[in-house]
């Protein structure tokens, strides 16, 4: 991994740590979701130890089983392997994808996800993240604590930039490129939409599992080709890579919009839900805190969606890493103490 590395980039221990949430996720399938037909784990090619290979219901998937462009691997980023997902061979057309820090909580049904009557469901958080509007003025959304003011265009050929003519397709990647991968992401997919669709305040989709179409992430790939082949050979994380689920939910809006101004469609593509109150976000760190949440979700367990993310980064001692740890192996092991027909006997 490290011959590939960039000069100058800085591994963030969170994003290979394991905490052991796969087994657990797969456990919650099997206890709250057993209509799933098959469990599809993309991996570079390791298998868990745990993992029993033999049952029906489950597939590795290597990264070189999905990738176009071999060329672009092997690669460590988690947005690029995104892009290819879609391309599983034996994928239904419309499949749930799952992090491995998301776990099902109580019974989920299909209509948790999608229905004649909604179209794909799309839980968004509060955030909305920031785009320049009014040509060239300034960004007015927030994203998290963070205000970004752009700058007066020196003249009308040169979109929003104030030092010198460039062209806008190098701002966006200049400007993106302030921030770190995860929010730099998706500031510039939110540009480039701007760019594509117009002004529009796009929210921030909740980190949970939800419903993709094979056709709808194909017309969204062929529009955008260009971003995604970007996305796909960036081997470690980078802000200029278009965000998954960020980019496939605001598609769906995008093309709902348009067959209602066309005039075609009786049927909803999508129902953007804000006040949802089946969804909860737990996250690593200080492991006191942690334990605390964590229990009070043992006695209260209403929610259906869960995720428990790593915020982990590299300023935290391995003790209190340690800690953490039991925390979640504790919290685990009471929540779905039954091993599944996913691991070996």
């Amino acid at each position: 991994m490290l011959h590939y590395l960039p000069e100058g980039t800085e591994l963030t221990a969170k994003r290979f740590r394991d905490w052991g949430n796969l087994r657990y996720a797969l456990r919650s399938v099997e206890s709250y979701a057993d209509w799933i037909n098959h469990v599809f784990i993309v991996t570079n090619g390791q298998v868990p130890s745990w993992l029993n290979t033999g049952y029906h219901k489950v597939s590795i998937v290597k990264h070189s089983d999905i990738f176009r462009n071999l060329s672009h691997l092997p690669t460590f980023n988690a947005q690029a392997i995104e892009t290819h997902i879609h391309r599983i061979p034996g994928l239904s057309k419309s499949f749930l994808y799952m992090n491995d820090d998301f776990f099902f909580a109580q019974t989920v049904e299909l209509e948790d996800f999608y229905s004649k009557e909604t179209g794909f469901k799309i839980r968004f958080g509060a955030e909305r993240v920031p785009e320049y509007i009014d040509k060239c003025n300034k960004l007015t959304e927030h994203l998290d604590d963070i205000e970004v003011v752009g700058t007066q265009c020196d003249n009308s050929d040169c979109e929003w930039d104030g030092q010198k003519c460039i062209t806008a397709k190098q701002s966006t990647i200049a400007l993106a490129s302030r921030y770190g991968s995860f929010f730099g992401s998706l500031f510039y997919t939110s540009l480039t939409y701007y760019r594509a669709f117009g002004h529009a305040q796009r929210g921030v989709p909740a980190h949970a599992p939800y419903i993709i179409d094979i056709d709808v992430m194909n017309a969204l790939q062929d529009r955008f080709s260009e971003e995604w082949e970007r996305t796909s050979k960036n081997r470690f994380r980078d802000p200029i890579c278009f965000q998954y689920s960020f980019a496939y939910y605001h598609f769906l809006i995008h093309s709902q919009q348009q067959n209602m101004c066309q005039g075609a469609g009786a049927q909803p593509i999508a129902t953007n839900l804000y006040h949802y109150t089946d969804y909860a976000y737990f996250a690593t760190g200080n492991s006191t805190k942690l334990e605390k949440v964590l229990t009070s979700f043992l006695r209260k367990k209403n929610k259906k969606f869960v995720c428990l993310n790593d915020h982990m980064g590299n300023k935290y001692s391995d003790a209190e890493i340690a800690r953490n740890g039991d925390v979640i192996a504790k919290f685990f092991q009471e929540y779905f103490p039954e091993r599944s027909k996913f691991e070996i006997n």
